[in-house]
């Protein structure tokens, strides 16, 4: 029989009901999602399920974290990068592409014209898939899709 592991908001009021589903080997915690007090406690009350727990971590996956809609065309990245400009950035899974005019930090300042297939602009959590020619100014030249 096929298990899986189920994400579940940290707080929702069904956590037993899924962890005592037959198929439920274990419980994932995304850790972007924000939790009350402690993530200790949050921990604790997950693992009371007797499930085995998996915490999704995030690190160095570079992400949207703030953006602005057309006209305003800063968006904001979870991490400092490094590229040289202009250049084409690659949002939700290559399904919306624009041109990065300048990189300050974390701030990619982006030219008018974000190509799209449903949306007007990327918003959070949208993942950024790729950079072409970015590197991490702490880790050499890894590729941004990290």
């Amino acid at each position: 029989m096929p298990d899986a592991i189920v994400t579940v908001p940290p707080h929702a009021s069904f956590i037993t009901e899924v962890a005592c589903h037959p198929l439920v080997s274990g419980l994932r915690l995304n850790t972007v999602m924000p939790v009350k007090g402690s993530l200790e406690d949050t921990l604790k009350r997950l693992l009371d399920t007797g499930k085995t727990i998996y915490v999704d971590l995030k690190c160095r996956q570079l992400r949207v974290r703030t953006f602005g809609v057309p006209p305003f065309t800063e968006i904001e990245l979870t991490h400092r990068i490094a590229v040289e400009t202009p250049v084409t950035a690659y949002f939700s899974g290559g399904k919306e592409r624009a041109t990065v005019l300048e990189v300050d930090g974390n701030r990619l300042i982006m030219a008018l014209g974000l190509i799209a297939s449903t949306r007007v602009f990327p918003g959070p959590p949208s993942r950024t898939t790729t950079l072409h020619g970015s590197r991490s100014p702490t880790s050499g030249s890894r590729p941004s899709a990290w």
